[in-house]
């Protein structure tokens, strides 16, 4: 999971016009100076009004992005008491949604009235590299260890979405994978990046931030959508709607 306070750095994005080739259904260029142009899916007309229980200001954009119209609550968990760090990371991720969920909803419980029409959206994410699970780095030492490791072979975030109906009680859970190809990135760029920007990073899981200007150049291809990379599919979310109406 990420905090999510690079996109608001006003450095990162005047006259930022990065382009990516993303490896999808279809092969795009990404402007990162739109992020509106790299949301995987738009939300339809009728989507109700979301309760996004995230501090990450990269999945309020991406859900914004998307056209949703959202209120933020922090779901407030301990979610290194969840789960287990060595097993499958879709079951890690989906636990730790799901207690946001329940947090979120025990904490609306004496709020909402009666026809309530709001979702509760929330999320977790982890990085996976040779098999292991990454979250937040320890430290810069090993902030750097995971960053060098990305020459070497590819990474994935796996991305849980959680979506609870306030109003008919009902809830539906999925997971979203992608995969992120760097080039080898030097040595000298990795020692700029920790000393510009190492705060930011130690905030994100594996220390992985596609979108920082530094390691832009690096990035070969990502597979499954730069949304999800940065925290929300927003196809996942659009296909879970779909799921919690038809239930």
């Amino acid at each position: 999971d990420r905090d999510g306070t690079a996109m608001n750095r006003p450095r990162f994005v005047v006259l930022l016009v990065a382009r990516l080739v993303v490896a999808s259904d279809a092969m795009v260029v990404v402007d990162w100076s739109n992020l509106a142009a790299s949301v995987s899916a738009k939300l339809p007309a009728t989507a109700p009004r979301f309760v996004l229980g995230s501090s990450s200001s990269s999945r309020r954009q991406l859900l914004a992005a998307a056209g949703g119209s959202f209120d933020v609550l922090a779901p407030d968990i301990d979610e290194k008491s969840i789960g287990d760090r060595g097993g499958d990371p879709a079951t890690l991720v989906r636990l730790v949604a799901n207690a946001k969920a329940d947090a979120l909803v025990e904490k609306l419980g004496t709020k909402t009235q009666n026809g309530d029409a709001r979702v509760v959206l929330t999320g977790d994410q982890v990085v996976v590299w040779g098999g292991a699970i990454r979250e937040k780095p320890r430290d810069l030492a090993e902030c750097r260890r995971f960053v060098d490791s990305y020459s070497v072979g590819p990474c994935a975030t796996v991305g849980a979405v959680c979506l609870h109906s306030l109003e008919t009680g009902r809830r539906v859970t999925g997971v979203h994978e992608a995969a992120v190809h760097f080039g080898a990135i030097p040595s000298a760029v990795v020692d700029e990046l920790l000393a510009t920007d190492g705060a930011l990073l130690m905030k994100c899981a594996g220390g992985l931030m596609v979108e920082h200007p530094l390691v832009q150049p690096y990035l070969e291809r990502v597979t499954g959508g730069v949304d999800s990379v940065m925290g929300l599919s927003t196809q996942l979310v659009v296909d879970l709607l779909h799921e919690l109406e038809e239930g």
